[in-house]
């Protein structure tokens, strides 16, 4: 029974993953997934990749891309997908709203970025990477001196990202990243990330526009947090 409970959550989980990482986000799962479930979601992802030919995933000294063809796009995609997500949950001390990503999922996913590395064969696709690595850089970097440029720095990865892939990031993840950054400044700036995050109802979250994530920044700023 554990065991069929844990597969329907992580098919659920592959579901997920292959729409819409706004929708993770949203939903804040509510149990515990089992080692099992992880295990067998990082079971099936590399079982995709490997219908792929990227042949051993621990073997990141590929001497090649893969062919490009008609598909590797859409294989691109998806794994630039799950290093999206990873990237955008895996923000120290930050606001994590999917509990799925334990230290083995993690590392997993370190494996899929050197991975995309190696798949970004195309212009496109290596400005992905850039723009990756930018924000991956920036949600793990220590905050500025002033709250403002921090602001003002991920508004400029957001717009350089979007101008690539309209999806990259949703301002619900844009919150998510700034309120991490917030809330390590100082005691107080923990404090109004707390606030800030306690009054956004689910609702609210799921259905978050760029008006409303940049009314909220403005509010932030006039407070005038140092």
């Amino acid at each position: 029974m554990e065991y069929t409970q844990a597969r329907r959550i992580n098919v659920e989980i592959i579901r997920k993953i292959s729409t819409s990482e706004d929708e993770i986000l949203a939903d804040k799962i509510d149990f515990d997934l089992t080692m099992d479930s992880v295990h067998q979601w990082y079971v099936q992802v590399r079982g995709k990749l490997k219908k792929w030919h990227l042949q051993d995933l621990v073997n990141l000294e590929l001497p090649h891309p893969p062919k490009d063809d008609s598909s590797t796009w859409e294989n691109w995609k998806y794994l630039s997908d799950c290093v999206k997500i990873y990237i955008l949950h895996n923000i120290p001390k930050g606001y994590i709203f999917d509990p799925r990503f334990t230290p083995q999922a993690t590392e997993y996913a370190d494996v899929l970025l050197k991975t995309c590395l190696k798949i970004a064969s195309t212009p496109i696709a290596k400005n992905l990477v850039i723009r990756y690595r930018g924000l991956m850089d920036f949600s793990q970097s220590a905050p500025h001196v002033l709250y403002k440029d921090d602001v003002e720095l991920l508004a400029r990865i957001v717009s350089s990202c979007n101008e690539l892939d309209p999806t990259f990031i949703s301002p619900l993840q844009a919150t998510c990243i700034l309120l991490s950054r917030l809330s390590k400044r100082h005691s107080e700036g923990k404090n109004y990330a707390h606030i800030v995050y306690a009054r956004t109802t689910p609702e609210e979250a799921s259905n978050m526009t760029w008006d409303d994530f940049n009314k909220l920044w403005e509010e932030l700023l006039h407070m005038n947090i140092p």
